[in-house]
């Protein structure tokens, strides 16, 4: 499921308990700890749909995953929930056919980032500070340990060739992974940003298509990233003075 922000949530049951009666009643949850109701009356249900189903490639177990519909509980009807994320992008894509505005909507997204080394941060009652770092960057020139000579000055990061570019394998990877899951990729390359800013961009998909696949974009970069000893981030500008 999907939150008001953006984050997807994860249930887990055994396969021996997902039957027909899953996907017509749905799995009962608390609303009110994604903060969708108050928690007075705070009863929902998400049902799992079968059409988005995928095995996810980063589970050591075989695990089927399917991205779910959000529903509020009144008395024995289970209504759509107006703010679940995959209902606006229907309501959405449903409107603008209806007013004539378009028949369809077609997303093609050029999704960037930072690949990270380190991010680390603190916030005390006496003490605040964020810590964050990449291998690649012109900062760590002048390391006496370790360092490849091979960083990238600010702003300068745009088309890198290896050995420059530290994350051209986890990209490699990523994209295909994505492309087992149904999400097609035009290309990838290094951004202008130094210290690791990096691009995937990907095929033109209807709306609701592409928030499902942003969604599992945003799952395979940054799970391939840990297992590969990185971090990412999606923030808009984690640097000052270089590309956001």
């Amino acid at each position: 499921m999907v939150d008001r922000a953006g984050r997807w949530h994860q249930l887990s049951i055994p396969a021996a308990r997902f039957n027909e009666e899953t996907l017509s009643e749905g799995i009962g949850f608390d609303g009110s700890s994604y903060g969708f109701l108050t928690v007075e009356k705070s009863d929902m249900v998400f049902r799992p749909d079968l059409s988005t189903a995928f095995l996810d490639p980063f589970s050591e177990q075989k695990t089927l995953v399917m991205i779910a519909n959000i529903y509020r509980i009144e008395g024995s009807e289970r209504i759509r929930f107006e703010d679940d994320p995959r209902f606006v992008a229907q309501k959405t894509e449903r409107v603008l056919a209806e007013k004539g505005i378009a028949d369809q909507v077609f997303l093609g997204p050029e999704f960037e980032f930072y690949v990270l080394d380190k991010i680390a941060f603190r916030n005390e009652i006496n003490h605040m500070e964020v810590y964050i770092d990449s291998a690649q960057a012109e900062w760590n020139s002048g390391l006496k340990d370790g360092c490849s000579g091979l960083t990238v000055p600010a702003g300068g990061g745009y088309h890198l060739d290896i050995p420059f570019d530290t994350s051209c394998g986890l990209r490699n990877e990523a994209v295909r992974l994505l492309e087992t899951l149904g999400v097609p990729v035009k290309y990838h390359h290094s951004e202008n940003g130094g210290p690791g800013q990096v691009e995937i961009e990907v095929n033109f998909a209807t709306l609701l298509c592409m928030a499902d696949g942003t969604q599992k974009l945003k799952y395979v970069v940054r799970n391939e990233a840990i297992r590969q000893g990185k971090t990412v981030t999606f923030m808009p500008k984690p640097f000052a003075r270089e590309a956001g």
